[in-house]
């Protein structure tokens, strides 16, 4: 190795102590640090062609080799510092920093292990080089190695060490066990030594230099040096390289969790500048950082959030496809929305799942041009319902009716008016008939064929597909079906509030939802067409006089198999409002608030979704209660009893107040306050609080006697709770709480406290 030929002169520590104490800036640093600082006021003496070495190294990149002449300032210029020796320096600095302090560069064992994981990481190598008892890298094995601040730098790289001298006896115990370098850590005595041949060979273009940090990246091309720094005295230049070269852009490169969460944490504590930057760099990182990108969108400064969408949509690849998705269900704005679903459109061409995520976002965001929303809601705004809307509604007209009205038509000259009015009346006997239990084939027959042959006499197609597409479904034909409910769209626009209309609308709906139901799970493609039509169908039906229940719960079905949040809570709280009591609705919105809130949420999430009023504050104020009996039986479940507890007291209230409100709730709201106080009974039983355990099990009884015996979700009842706390109070000779307890029970179900259902025992 070369190494400097005469020692470099240094400021006596006490001076440099006394510079610190005036300077208020020095104040925080180290007496290493000041010393270090000194040190580099001094260049490093060269061998001979160490010069144009330097020069040429620093042509490839390299921070400036030479520390400048004077930079202590015109006071040092005036009053000449004393001199340290070499030897009076290192001694210094063995005194003044410990081998037993932690190196913070992770170093690589070999060359080819440093090598493998560059090319996985993406990070560039970095070379060290370092010999015993020369001045600078006394500094940087002492010191710097160890420092938290270039530790921070230099994580950013691959690390290698390259250092000749041996500083244990032999590699490994008589166990095999490795013995680490005390000076550099992490590798042996043997594999620094080993390393420098090879580095050499690779890396040093035919000249050994100590110190020496060297920055590599590898491409297929061969070694790009980032810089080449040695024989520096001053060490700066190599943290500003490492800064240049290893900071953010090689941590961003790493696949490697711990830098992942290193930019992430430099996110979240980092200021607007810092997180700009982040942000735009991550643009040109080899794989999106996506946790990065997932904190930016999340930002509360709208500027940033909308560039960690850029940022998203122009590097989006297969590790970000979720999150491209979230962005898109969380993104209202018309522009942003078109610059997510460009990167989608892109994807989708080499990726199946992005394919299918763009046919669900064009199915849903894309207005149908077959069923147009709007102007459905318009027409049925404007044109309300009247008792003469339709050719028939076999909920209203018998079958006698239906069949005096048929032979009226059938007396009639044949025309395509009195063709596609056959075809109607035969539908409504179909529906008849099979509400009464008969078979409807034959009148399903009929009006097929009489909308073909009004079709033949020239009548609009769209018409008597009005006619043809309730008639295939019925016959069990749901494709055909689909593709004629979707061709009578354009007629029923006449008189949008029909029962005719709501039917059709109805096939559409269910036709385009089973045949994306049948294709989507076997990976078979389907039209983003399809989706577009059932949406808008049902969308549709939610708001026509005539939509029902069962058609706002399968609309919230198919929005939460395709795992559309946004659209799904519209849909569930326009089904909320106008259907507050209906069980299939309100099962439908558990399932999206345990999908979307989590279970322990369940009651809470009806929150903001329901406007309580006069008119429905009593029903839901009881499907919130029972949600929250839900929360608990979960709860409990998990063992979380004090949140169980909690929910069991919030489902009381609600229970509370819709017997309050309304007189045909309070049986079943007393049956789910003795299941709530027999819950909190078992509670109180774990804890050891007999007293309430005691209270608690006689309101359970009281609350409802005849659901003494049903079961919890957890398979328990209030009677086998009952027999529960009795034992324990026998064990525990609770006397007093056995009489209270007894005289409750008696009054709320005589005979039941003497009895062996109730716990009694002969003694």
């Amino acid at each position: 190795m070369k190494r400097p030929s005469s020692p470099a002169l240094l400021p006596s520590l006490f001076l440099l102590l006394l510079a610190a104490d005036a300077n208020a800036a020095r104040q925080e640093e180290g007496p290493v640090e000041e010393a270090a600082a000194a040190q580099d006021q001094e260049p490093a003496a060269q061998p001979d062609g160490a010069a144009e070495d330097s020069a040429g190294a620093q042509d490839e990149g390299a921070a400036e080799g030479d520390a400048e002449e004077g930079q202590g300032g015109d006071d040092a210029a005036e009053t000449p510092a004393p001199r340290l020796t070499e030897a009076e320096y290192l001694q210094w600095l063995r005194d003044e920093t410990s081998l037993d302090d932690p190196v913070l560069l992770e170093w690589q064992r070999t060359v080819e292990d440093a090598e493998t994981v560059a090319r996985l990481t993406g990070k560039p190598l970095l070379i060290c080089v370092n010999i015993d008892d020369e001045p600078a890298s006394e500094l940087f094995a002492r010191h710097r190695y160890r420092d938290p601040a270039f530790g921070e730098h230099a994580a950013g790289f691959v690390p290698l060490i390259v250092s000749p001298a041996r500083h244990t006896l032999r590699d490994h115990d008589d166990n095999g066990v490795r013995i680490e370098c005390p000076r550099f850590q992490t590798v042996t005595c043997g594999e620094h030594q080993k390393i420098e041949q090879t580095v050499f060979e690779r890396y040093f273009r035919g000249n050994r230099y100590a110190p020496r940090h060297v920055g590599v990246r590898l491409t297929d091309e061969g070694p790009e040096y980032l810089f080449d720094l040695f024989l520096l005295q001053d060490i700066s230049p190599v943290v500003e390289a490492l800064k240049e070269h290893g900071g953010w852009e090689s941590l961003l490169a790493s696949h490697y969790a711990r830098d992942r969460k290193k930019v992430e944490f430099a996110y979240r504590e980092g200021n607007v500048d810092l997180r700009t930057e982040l942000l735009t760099l991550a643009r040109n990182a080899p794989s999106t950082p996506v946790e990065l990108l997932r904190l930016g969108m999340a930002d509360e400064d709208p500027g940033l959030a909308r560039l960690a969408r850029q940022t998203l949509a122009a590097t989006a690849g297969p590790e970000s496809l979720d999150l491209l998705l979230e962005a898109l269900a969380n993104e209202h704005a018309p522009v942003a929305r078109d610059t997510l679903r460009v990167a989608l459109a892109r994807l989708a061409s080499t990726e199946a799942r992005a394919a299918r995520a763009l046919r669900i976002e064009e199915g849903l965001s894309i207005p149908s041009a077959r069923v147009p929303v709007d102007v459905w809601r318009t027409l049925l705004a404007t044109r309300p319902r009247l008792n003469g809307d339709g050719d028939g509604d076999a909920a209203v007209q018998g079958i006698a009716e239906l069949e005096e009205r048929l032979d009226q038509l059938a007396s009639q000259p044949e025309s395509i008016e009195s063709l596609l009015a056959i075809g109607n009346v035969h539908l409504d006997l179909a529906a008849a008939h099979l509400a009464a239990g008969g078979n409807p084939s034959y009148f399903l027959i009929d009006a097929d064929h009489a909308a073909n042959r009004a079709i033949e006499l020239g009548a609009d197609p769209t018409q008597a597909a009005a006619i043809r597409a309730p008639s295939l479904w019925l016959s069990g034909r749901a494709n055909e079906a689909g593709d004629q409910a979707a061709l009578a769209m354009a007629s029923l626009v006449a008189e949008p509030a029909s029962p005719r209309a709501a039917e059709v609308l109805d096939v559409l709906a269910r036709s385009r939802t089973g045949a994306l139901y049948s294709a989507d799970p076997v990976g078979d493609e389907w039209s983003s067409e399809i989706l577009r039509e059932a949406h808008a169908a049902y969308s549709v039906l939610g708001i026509h006089p005539l939509g029902t229940d069962k058609q706002a719960a399968d609309h919230s079905g198919l929005l939460r198999y395709l795992m559309r949040d946004r659209e799904n809570e519209a849909v569930l709280r326009n089904a909320l409002a106008r259907f507050p009591e209906s069980a299939l609705v309100h099962a439908a919105f558990r399932a999206h608030a345990m999908a979307t809130a989590g279970v322990e949420n369940l009651d809470l999430a009806y929150e903001g979704m329901v406007e309580l009023t006069a008119e429905n504050s009593a029903v839901l104020s009881w499907w919130i209660g029972y949600a929250a009996t839900v929360v608990a039986e979960e709860q409990r479940r998990a063992t979380l009893t004090t949140a169980a507890a909690a929910a069991y007291g919030r489902a009381e209230g609600h229970f509370l107040r819709s017997m309050e409100e309304n007189a045909d709730y309070e049986d079943t709201s007393k049956h789910y306050l003795a299941m709530a106080d027999a819950g909190r009974a078992r509670i109180a039983i774990d804890r050891g609080q007999l007293e309430e355990a005691a209270t608690r099990i006689g309101r359970a009884i009281a609350w409802r006697p005849a659901s003494s015996e049903n079961q919890d979700g957890l398979g328990r009842t209030p009677l086998s709770t009952l027999r529960e706390v009795r034992r324990v109070l026998v064990e525990a000779q609770r006397d007093d709480l056995l009489e209270q307890l007894g005289a409750v029970i008696e009054e709320a179900d005589p005979g039941l406290w003497t009895s062996s259902r109730g716990g009694f025992t002969q003694q």
